[in-house]
């Protein structure tokens, strides 16, 4: 029998993934630890060769090294993987970033945005409201 969602535990430790499993018909999700990192981090950094948007024009690879530069910084206890991706076809929202396991998506534009990102999603566990891609 799956291990059943138990809230108290996964506010206490967000980085537990919900995932349905398909093998039963029992309406409660069990809880499955499915993320190696707290957090792990897709930066686009896809460069398009022609002249259409892409967050590679943006800034993007210099903007994801400075992340990675940053989460090396944060003290020992926290395993955060900053990890460069292609096109996540968000081109309009661009450049963008997502967070897992939340599944947060960011949009941001300076190294200012990306100080922001990590002091308040990764060190505190804050969604940044104002740099959040809306669909």
């Amino acid at each position: 029998m799956p291990h059943q969602v138990d809230h108290t535990e996964l506010s206490r430790n967000p980085a537990k993934v919900i995932a349905y499993n398909f093998h039963t018909t029992d309406k409660q999700l069990p809880l499955i630890n499915m993320s190696y990192y707290d957090h792990h981090i897709f930066f686009c950094t896809n460069l398009r060769e022609d002249d259409s948007s892409c967050c590679g024009k943006h800034g993007a690879q210099n903007l994801r090294d400075y992340a990675k530069q940053q989460c090396k910084a944060i003290p020992k206890g926290k395993n955060i993987r900053v990890n460069s991706a292609g096109c996540l076809n968000r081109c309009d929202k661009g450049p963008v970033l997502v967070i897992y396991p939340e599944a947060i998506w960011y949009s941001y534009v300076d190294q200012q945005d990306i100080d922001e990102i990590i002091e308040r999603h990764i060190n505190r566990g804050e969604r940044v409201e104002r740099l959040i891609v809306k669909d």
